[in-house]
């Protein structure tokens, strides 16, 4: 039952007005690195099984491929061994199953989701590649390579036009001109017309019809409100909000 006598109040609603200046640079460095021939898994380290989301029984010829499709040979399914176990070498440095695991962590998101005994052998084989690259690297001088210095002066312009439009930014975004953007919001946006609501549930209309005459006769809102809704808003005397 609504509250015909309730109050009608108005607000003007005045909204917060947020004023954001957002100057972002992104420098993303996209290092190619190529897929080697060698594979260096070890036979004891395992991998963590695929984790396989529930799903609806299939049937008919679905159901014949999704029997078909989970068969797997047991022998090929890669054997799960705690701990953190060794799963490659090179040159006498150890590569562990976390070390894997930690370079998937930073891989896309859409990488991630593949099933873990198709994403571990790629993410292994990058994570050696990597390190073979890095040590080939560190025994060759290119400091002095064109096609570096090409590419340390295009970052460095990409940074400095960065640095320079933040640096302008915190200098034009001062609380005057914060303080009069939010001001010329304020003044531009349009009055608001809010209704206070409160309400009494109640589960029949007799009941109903009874509580409007005691309204009619001066009795409170709220009291009845708490002494006879049924829902929640009893608690506070009815009260829808605006």
């Amino acid at each position: 039952m609504a509250d015909s006598n309730a109050n009608t109040e108005k607000k003007l609603e005045r909204g917060n007005a947020v004023v954001v200046v957002l100057v972002v640079l992104v420098l993303v460095a996209v290092g190619a690195i190529a897929y080697l021939s060698m594979q260096m898994t070890d036979k004891e380290g395992g991998i963590l099984p695929t984790q396989t989301a529930a799903s609806e029984p299939a049937s008919g010829e679905n159901a014949t491929q999704t029997a078909a499709a989970t068969q797997q040979d047991p022998a090929a399914i890669p054997a799960i061994k705690p701990g953190n176990p060794v799963v490659g070498k090179i040159d006498g440095k150890e590569v562990t199953r976390l070390d894997v695991f930690n370079f998937i962590q930073n891989l896309p998101p859409n990488t991630r989701q593949l099933p873990v005994d198709q994403l571990f052998p790629l993410a292994l084989d990058q994570v050696v590649n990597s390190e073979i690259i890095g040590k080939k690297v560190a025994s060759v001088n290119l400091d002095d390579d064109p096609a570096v210095k090409a590419q340390l002066e295009l970052a460095k312009e990409q940074i400095v036009r960065g640095v320079f439009m933040q640096k302008e930014v915190e200098k034009a975004m001062t609380e005057d001109r914060l303080k009069g953007a939010y001001d010329i919001y304020v003044q531009n946006f349009p009055e608001i017309a809010e209704v206070k609501t409160r309400h009494i549930l109640v589960s029949d209309e007799a009941q109903a019809k009874d509580l409007i005459d005691q309204l009619k006769g001066g009795a409170d809102f709220a009291t009845l409100a708490k002494e006879h809704s049924v829902d929640a808003t009893k608690d506070n005397g009815g009260e829808l909000g605006y």
